[in-house]
Parts: structure tokens; sequence; C-alpha cells
């Protein structure tokens, strides 16, 4: 890829003979989320490459021919894993789209991860690429979890709309329901209407991701027994996530292989599926 993207930015994996490449395009974050796991990163990238204000250098991408010399073997590619590709910045620097174009010129796989509504802009070029996905990022439909954990972020209202307006554009949307954390959003039949809402609005996959309560409050007593307790909690919640023939088949082939490794899949008729905790 060249030496001038680090390895946050721009990086290839492979797995079960399977590659894809990572892309972040952005080095800082607008929402700052509270419970971001990806901050302390961004915060090293940026000292590792020396740059003190996140300002300095809110891109790194300099034009789209970074992407003309990655790996041609490519069959997925992941944009926004350690970073929201549509925060503030996108609308005026539009980096996330040149990114985009290039992976449609290239008939890419593009899997894709975000909070906002501008992704909206970008249908016509996610319709260029070879298949696309699209995860809308929704831990909880309250306005409460809202202000307290993710303020500067777009309202859960405004993120079931673009789910419904991606979804009749023909994009193929997931919901990615995380972090759950106890007695901030593990209420079930607030997680079972979330469900609801979001396969109702088009959603086909839900995907639950429990948080560490350190994220938040430093509890390590609660976090060695947290992921087993709840996770007996879900047996009955697939039944608000959208129906499938084979959960798994459909998993594979939208994500490729690195959906096996990282997911599990609680019921194979229906869209739901919990992030591996390792």
């Amino acid at each position: 890829m060249g030496s001038t993207l680090s390895p946050f930015e721009y990086r290839v994996i492979e797995h079960d003979g399977c590659v894809a490449e990572i892309i972040n395009p952005y080095v800082a974050c607008s929402y700052e989320c509270r419970y971001c796991y990806c901050h302390k990163v961004r915060q090293e990238v940026r000292q590792r490459l020396g740059i003190r204000d996140p300002r300095e250098a809110i891109t790194r991408w300099r034009n789209s021919s970074e992407l003309r010399c990655a790996n041609t073997g490519c069959q997925y590619t992941f944009i926004g894993t350690a970073v929201d590709p549509y925060s503030s910045w996108e609308s005026e620097l539009a980096v996330t789209r040149q990114i985009l174009v290039e992976c449609g010129r290239l008939r890419r796989r593009v899997v894709m991860a975000t909070k906002s509504g501008l992704v909206l802009r970008d249908v016509d070029v996610l319709q260029e690429c070879a298949e696309s996905e699209v995860f809308i990022s929704l831990a909880s439909l309250s306005l409460h979890w809202h202000n307290t954990f993710e303020a500067r972020s777009p309202s859960p209202r405004d993120r079931l709309r673009t789910i419904e307006v991606l979804t009749r554009k023909g994009i193929e949307v997931a919901v990615f329901v995380a972090p759950v954390l106890p007695a901030e959003n593990d209420d079930m039949e607030a997680l079972q209407d979330l469900l609801q809402a979001a396969t109702s609005a088009g959603a086909r996959l839900c995907v639950i991701g429990l948080g560490l309560p350190s994220m938040i409050v430093g509890d390590k007593e609660t976090e060695a027994c947290w992921p087993s307790q709840f996770s007996q909690k879900l047996d009955a919640v697939s039944s608000y996530c959208a129906p499938h023939e084979n959960i798994a088949k459909y998993a594979l082939r939208r994500l490729g292989p690195f959906a096996q490794a990282s997911l599990m899949f609680p019921d194979q008729q229906r869209g739901l599926a919990i992030l591996k905790t390792h």
C-alpha cells in the first residue's frame, strides 16, 4: 500500500484463505462516544505519527490512487473498524466517498460501519460495489443512553431512518447492538424493542456485542461473570429478528469466513448473531 499510511489506516488480513483489507479513513473521530474502546488506540496512532492535534491530520488519505496499489487479491473491504467513516468532517472532506468510489471501480465487496445518516449520500457508489453491507451501530433506543454515552452522535431515531432508506435503496443493512453494558442498556424488554425496531426498519442481521463493565466503571468483579450471565438471557430474543433459512450461510456470503471466526448464531432461522468474547 505504500509507506504513507499507518497500519491503523490500511492493512491486509487473511483468514481461512480469504483476504480482506481494513480501512479507517480518519485518525480521529468527532463523536467521542464515552464507551469507545478505540479512543486510546487512535490517540496512540496520532502519537506515533507525531500529530499533537487530531485536526492537524484529520485524514492522511491523499487520493484514491492509494487503493490502486492495494492487494489485488482482496475479496472484502472493511471500512470503519476503529473510527466512524462518517464523522462530522466527512461532509466537507468526502474522504470516505473517495475511497468508496475507488472500491466501486475495483468492484470490491464493501462492509462498512457507521452511526451517521451521511452514508445515504453515498448510496450511488455503494451500489457500484460488488456487494455492500452497511452496519448501523445502535446500542439503545433510549435518549438517556444517547445523551449519556454518545451525545455527539446521530440520534436513535435518525439511525432507524437511515436503515429504512438504505433498505429501500437496495443496500443490505445490519445493526450492531454494542456495547451492551450491565445496568445501562441490558434490560431485555428494551433490547427486544430495539431488535424489533431495527428489523422493522429493514435490518436483516442484528449483532449483539457485550461491552466490558470496566469500559465505564472499572468494575472488574462484575466483568468476570458478566458475559456468561447475559448470554443466558438471549435465548428468546432471536424471535424479534428477521427470518432466515440459514443465518450462518448468509453471514458467510456477506462477511466471509471472518464471520465464522467472530460470530455465534443462537438460532439458525433468525438474523441474530452474538459477537464472540475472547
